[in-house]
C-alpha cells in the first residue's frame, strides 16, 4: 500500500509537471521550490502523547504556476517531536500488571509526501498571499522508552494538510521569502495513546522562482 500511495504522487508530480511546461501559464517564471525551517505543535490525543513544541523540523515546497493565480506541486517534510517526563512508576511494556520507576522518554517523527495546489489571492505585488491543501502519505515513527525498555511503532498512513501563507519577493520574480502555516491530520493513525496525529508547523523559509 505504501508503494502505491508513492507511486500514485510521482505520477501526478510528472503529470503537474507536463501540463505547467507544455501549457502557456501566463507567468515568466512558474516553477517555485522553497526550503523551509519549521516548528510544529501538536493537538489532541498528539498533545497528550508529546506536549513540547518541536524545533527539529524542514520541508522542501516545489509548486508549479499553472495560471497566474494557482499553482500544484509537492510537499516532502520532517518534524521530530521529543518530550522527557521525569522518573515515576510506569506500567511496564507488553507487561500491564508490572510497574516500573523510571525516567520515560517520548518521540514522535513525521515525514509528509503530499501533493499540493495553491490559490494566490494577489499576483502583481511583492506579497502574495495563499491558501493551500495537500494530500498524501505520511510515515510516523512513534517511540516510548523507560531506560532501555522500548515500545515502538512504525507506519505509513494517507493523511491530509491546510495551508496558509504568504510569499515576499527581494528580488522581484527570483528570489523572495516563503512564511506560512500548516496544519497536518493523519486520522487513520492509532497507536496506545494516539487517536489520530494532528500537528501545526510555522515555516519560514527562502524560495527561488525559475
Amino acid at each position: 500500500m505504501k508503494k502505491l500511495y508513492i507511486s500514485l504522487i510521482l505520477v501526478t508530480i510528472f503529470a503537474i509537471s507536463s501540463i505547467a511546461r507544455d501549457g502557456d501559464s501566463g507567468v515568466e517564471n512558474n516553477g517555485f521550490f522553497a526550503f523551509n525551517y519549521s516548528m510544529g505543535t501538536t493537538f489532541g490525543s498528539s498533545n497528550e502523547f508529546i506536549g513540547e513544541p518541536s524545533f527539529r523540523g524542514f520541508n522542501f515546497d516545489y509548486r508549479r504556476k499553472l495560471n497566474p493565480n494557482v499553482s500544484a506541486g509537492i510537499l516532502l517534510g520532517y518534524q521530530h517531536f521529543y518530550e522527557k517526563l521525569d522518573r515515576d512508576l510506569y506500567q511496564a511494556p507488553n507487561n500491564p500488571g508490572v510497574t516500573i520507576s523510571s525516567v520515560q522518554s517520548r518521540l514522535l517523527s513525521v515525514i509528509p509526501v503530499t501533493i499540493q495546489g495553491h490559490y494566490y489571492f494577489v499576483n502583481d505585488s511583492r506579497f502574495e498571499p495563499y491558501l493551500g491543501f495537500g494530500i498524501g502519505v505520511y510515515k510516523l515513527e512513534y517511540e516510548k522508552w523507560w531506560g532501555a525498555a522500548e515500545d515502538a511503532n512504525d507506519e505509513w498512513k494517507l493523511g491530509m494538510n491546510g495551508q496558509i501563507g504568504t510569499t515576499f519577493a527581494i528580488t522581484p520574480d527570483y528570489f523572495g521569502i516563503n512564511l506560512g502555516l500548516v496544519y497536518h491530520w493523519v486520522p487513520s493513525y492509532e497507536y496506545n495513546e494516539i487517536d489520530g496525529v494532528t500537528f501545526l508547523n510555522l515555516n519560514l523559509g527562502l524560495y527561488l522562482n525559475f
